[in-house]
């Protein structure tokens, strides 16, 4: 076994400020008011929430094992700062995961059997990289998409348990999108130190990941129209805005990165 005896030299502010946040923003399924009474009485629509739920569990659960893989990825590149902050990134998506696991309990029902769901498995399997900034590229998608989600879910307010739920995830999921947005502008940034040809490539490399998961995103919801019309849940809004927003957030870090670059690069002309 190998033991690392490493003094890191935390050089980068922004991680660490996420990092510091991310600590200072913990919360538990305990803040959840579960007594508070249902808002859905109809068992009809109960078996409606519930398969919708579904592919929402499959997803956080996916996402902890996505976040877990990429931990000896910054490992192996000593980014030890990205792994201060994902080591909270997992404790949310283990939160999100048992948060939706106990909605379950409230409304009385089981998951539908993740054989019901196969585009799932398609838009995950879209998302893994040996490299965090491509893996990170996909990841964006995915991000973009469980805010819009718990807004929706936020909007249609069927239920304060899941209103609560909805609202904690929000916050989680603004700090992932600040993460995703830090790690993507820094790693352009360097790749500009050699040149702007590796870093303009790197960039299609990102985009066409992100691409390639917008492509998938339909096929979550595919098989579950009927229940999302039934309580509410306007998917064609979150399927026509996610590809847009998941643009402009990849652009803007990809700018930002090159920005970045150019202020180093102007320092050490004037140093």
């Amino acid at each position: 076994m190998k033991i690392f005896k490493v003094i890191p030299k935390l050089e980068k502010p922004r991680h660490l400020a996420l990092w510091h946040k991310a600590q200072e923003s913990q919360w538990s399924a305990r803040a959840i008011d579960w007594d508070a009474p249902q808002g859905i009485s109809s068992p009809q629509l109960k078996d409606k929430l519930a398969k919708v739920l579904t592919p929402v569990l499959m997803s956080e659960q996916s996402a902890f094992h996505s976040a877990s893989a990429l931990m000896p990825l910054l490992a192996k590149n000593h980014e030890v700062e990205s792994q201060y902050y994902l080591a909270s990134w997992l404790v949310d998506e283990a939160r999100h995961a048992e948060l939706f696991a106990r909605m379950f309990q409230r409304l009385d029902r089981e998951p539908l059997s993740t054989r019901r769901f196969p585009g799932a498995y398609l838009f995950q399997s879209r998302i893994i990289s040996d490299d965090p900034a491509i893996w990170l590229a996909g990841l964006l998608v995915v991000e973009v998409l469980a805010k819009k989600v718990m807004q929706e879910f936020n909007r249609i307010d069927l239920d304060p348990a899941l209103s609560q739920i909805s609202e904690g995830i929000l916050g989680d999921e603004t700090r992932h999108l600040g993460f995703n947005r830090v790690y993507i502008e820094d790693r352009i940034a360097e790749l500009h130190a050699g040149g702007a040809a590796p870093a303009k490539a790197f960039a299609e490399r990102l985009t066409e990941r992100m691409e390639q998961v917008i492509d998938y995103a339909p096929s979550l919801f595919e098989s579950l129209k009927p229940e999302l019309a039934a309580i509410g849940f306007q998917v064609d809004t979150v399927l026509d805005t996610l590809p847009e927003e998941s643009r402009s957030r990849l652009r803007k870090s990809i700018g930002a990165g090159e920005r970045i670059a150019a202020e180093r690069a102007e320092g050490a002309a004037l140093g």
